[in-house]
């Protein structure tokens, strides 16, 4: 579901072992999985020939939680997704929801603490699980899992433009902060519109508090503000 290439290894364990991410205010933090552990997973990866590993450091010749990575042959990458992606939406929301909440407290933590390069390469991967999300659809799987993975997914393009909002990319991070609004407005909107509805998720509130600043914010930075945008 990632990108093929500097994808972090222990970001991926941490995914796989599963998460605890009900309160969005406290998503999974980046950590550096058992080195036993890791080497042992590395060295049948590589023995399949599935992967290749590769560590790096930063400007101060220092490793982060992202540095020991695996890289996929492009092709090998597209064959594996593809079969991912027919797994029935019911049984692959749930990991797919995982993912997608380690990336986004990885991207929040390593832009926080200032790590240039560990976020350039966390874009990449959040770049390729939103591109899933905008073609995945989860309408017959349960609502609780709906929400989860609504959840995660507005968060991770909140993020990610955030991200790219301190990269001088402000087109960009104005329409993904909209984007994640539009994507959060129609689950409020749906739940309001129901017969005697309430709101099952109060996060979704703060939520888009969070994100009308956030988009507020970026505009701010934008002159003069491009047609195309004009009407939103």
């Amino acid at each position: 579901m990632l990108a093929p290439e500097l994808i972090p290894f222990n970001l991926t364990l941490q995914a796989l072992a599963g998460v605890d991410h009900d309160d969005p205010t406290s998503p999974p933090r980046p950590t550096v999985a058992d080195p036993r552990t890791r080497d042992v997973i590395m060295a049948t990866l590589q023995t399949q020939t599935i992967a290749r590993r590769r560590q790096y450091i930063d400007s101060a010749g220092i490793q982060n939680p992202a540095s020991d990575t695996l890289n996929i042959h492009p092709l090998v990458h597209e064959i594996l997704q593809t079969i991912q992606l027919r797994v029935d939406a019911a049984t692959l929301i749930g990991p797919l929801t995982d993912l997608i909440a380690c990336v986004y407290g990885w991207l929040d933590e390593m832009r926080h603490q200032g790590h240039f390069f560990p976020v350039d390469q966390l874009l990449v991967h959040s770049d390729a699980l939103l591109h899933i999300v905008d073609s995945l659809d989860v309408s017959n799987t349960a609502k609780h899992d709906q929400q989860r993975y609504l959840c995660a997914h507005v968060l991770l393009r909140s993020e990610a433009a955030n991200a790219y909002l301190s990269r001088a990319q402000y087109g960009r991070s104005i329409a993904m902060t909209e984007r994640a609004l539009h994507d959060i407005g129609g689950v409020v909107g749906d739940q309001r519109a129901r017969p005697g509805g309430q709101l099952q998720a109060p996060g979704h509130i703060a939520l888009t508090v969070m994100l009308l600043s956030a988009s507020s914010h970026a505009r701010c930075w934008v002159r003069p503000i491009p047609p195309c945008l004009e009407a939103v």
